[in-house]
This record gives structure tokens, C-alpha cells and sequence, in this order.
């Protein structure tokens, strides 16, 4: 398992201007940008760290703006068991709406949410 990025969710209208802060005033830069309709989901890197902001059509202000933090596995059916053999109750994995790759949501010990996914890395990833 190796840590892939923390997810912030974009209220409607904020994306341009979560974009100059993120590359203009922290520093970031653009990984990857991968969109479909009424979504952008972008890539910033720092370093070899990555933030994920992800912008919908229609979010609003009651949204919460933190989303998850995700971890990249070889299996998602295989995290799924491990975890469950720790007393952690677990979904099942989806197919991710991207394609190619599982995808499984946890909440962790404070409601906070743990992605699982087992995709290539970005740069390796040909979806979309």
C-alpha cells in the first residue's frame, strides 16, 4: 500500500479561483487533469505528494470541502479482507466511474474517509 493523494471538493463557481491559489500562490503543479461531463477532478503535485481538487456542477456551500484521503493496493478485494479480519467493517468495491480500477470507501476511526483504489499511478493510468 502507498499513500496516492487527499481529495478537496470545489463549491460551484470556486474552481477557477482554487486553481490560481493552489498553482499561483502555493506553488503547486498541474499533474493531471481528467474531466467528464458537469466534473473536473485535477492533479496538483508538491513534491512527490498530490492533492486532488475535485469540482462538480451544483456543489454548494453545505458540501464538505475535505473528501478522503487514498491509498493506491494492489487489491481492493484483498484490503477489503484484511481489514475485515481487524473488526473494520468494510463495502464492497465498486468499479470506479473513471474505468479500469476498483474502488472502496472506509470510514476510519473518526469518520474520516479512507479511498482504497486499485489503479495504476497517475501518470501509468490510460483512463478517461
Amino acid at each position: 500500500m502507498e499513500f496516492d493523494h487527499i481529495s478537496v471538493s470545489l463549491q460551484d463557481g470556486n474552481f477557477k479561483r482554487c486553481a490560481d491559489f493552489y498553482l499561483n500562490t502555493m506553488g503547486f503543479k498541474v499533474r493531471r487533469v481528467l474531466e467528464k461531463p458537469g466534473q473536473v477532478m485535477t492533479y496538483y503535485s508538491w513534491g512527490k505528494d498530490t492533492l486532488e481538487t475535485i469540482y462538480r456542477e451544483g456543489m454548494t456551500g453545505e458540501s464538505k470541502p475535505f473528501g478522503h484521503i487514498a491509498f493506491r493496493v494492489e487489491s481492493c478485494a484483498a484490503m477489503k479482507t484484511y481489514l475485515e479480519s481487524s473488526g473494520i467493517q468494510c463495502p464492497e468495491p465498486i468499479e470506479s466511474g473513471m474505468g479500469g480500477f476498483s474502488i472502496m470507501n472506509v470510514k476510519g476511526p473518526d469518520g474520516e474517509i479512507l479511498e482504497f483504489l486499485d489503479r495504476p499511478s497517475l501518470e501509468e493510468y490510460r483512463g478517461i
